[in-house]
């Protein structure tokens, strides 16, 4: 019997009418009647006696009936589980980020998401661009969180979220500036967020080539490899730096002021994953969740 079958024949079963059995299911009295003379032609067995407009059951249908009531309430529950996977998905989510995205957003991400999606379970790592590239095309990671990644041919990218560059400063420069204009940093001592080989990142090199465009050559006193240590230096008063606004925000610091940038420098925060990787349930609800999480972590 198809679970269509099934389905007609617990309906009318249990309220002993066509009537009340198409009301059940929404469909007309003729499908019903339709389906029951199939299911007896296939199973060659009378199911239903009619008397008076009342459906009365055969001794065989009796025999039937325990049967097909477990696999209708099992094919039932089965519905309503997928029903709820789509509403509530559940299952893993293994994440690698950036390290400034590790500090504060995404346990800030995961922890609003979880009370939503009480199934999930998170695995996350924080690593440098190239590796999280790396980890996502190899399949280690399901979702890689990172700045304005590269395009790659086996690797799919969505945005989440546009912002702007910004300048972190002690309290004590720049009195009553909100905002500063990249000129006005000039003379100022400069903690640079870069590599033995190179500026940090796609993030660094989208830095590098703006200072380039806006002809600003700066003299670094201070070179890091991380925005923590960068952020560390600029709270102990020893300089300045120029980072995204969301690494600006995660890290808090006594005696640091965030102050915008102009010309404006704008960033892209994405998630990668693999064309070979197909996502899950679990994982579209994490990226969907993502498009409307709003992170705000005032300094």
């Amino acid at each position: 019997m198809r679970y269509r079958h099934i389905e007609v024949f617990y309906s009318v079963f249990i309220h002993g009418s066509v009537t009340k059995a198409a009301q059940d299911l929404n469909v007309t009295q003729p499908s019903i009647s339709k389906i029951l003379s199939q299911s007896e032609s296939d199973l060659g067995i009378k199911l239903f006696d009619r008397l008076n407009k009342k459906m009365i059951p055969t001794q065989e249908a009796k025999i039937l009936f325990p049967y097909v009531e477990k696999i209708h309430n099992n094919l039932s529950n089965f519905k309503k589980v997928s029903s709820n996977l789509i509403k509530k998905p559940q299952g893993d989510l293994n994440i690698a980020a950036t390290h400034a995205l590790g500090i504060d957003y995404l346990p800030e991400a995961i922890s609003k998401f979880s009370t939503l999606n009480s199934k999930a379970t998170f695995e996350t790592v924080t690593l440098h661009y190239d590796e999280i590239i790396k980890q996502v095309l190899e399949l280690k990671v399901d979702l890689g969180i990172v700045y304005d990644p590269v395009p790659h041919s086996d690797l799919i990218n969505k945005p989440i979220i546009k912002g702007k560059f910004v300048v972190i400063a002690p309290q004590s420069f720049f009195p009553n500036k909100s905002s500063l204009n990249i000129d006005d940093i000039k003379s100022q001592p400069f903690i640079k967020i870069t590599d033995k080989v190179g500026p940090r990142g796609p993030l660094g090199s989208k830095l590098e080539e703006y200072l380039l465009t806006n002809s600003i050559n700066l003299d670094p006193t201070f070179n890091t490899e991380t925005y923590q240590v960068a952020l560390a230096l600029v709270s102990k008063g020893m300089g300045i730096t120029i980072t995204d606004r969301i690494s600006a925000e995660s890290s808090f610091h006594p005696n640091i002021k965030i102050l915008d940038l102009k010309p404006d420098l704008e960033f892209s925060l994405e998630i990668v994953y693999s064309k070979s990787n197909p996502l899950s349930l679990i994982n579209k609800s994490f990226i969907s969740f993502l498009n409307d999480f709003k992170y705000n972590n005032d300094v």
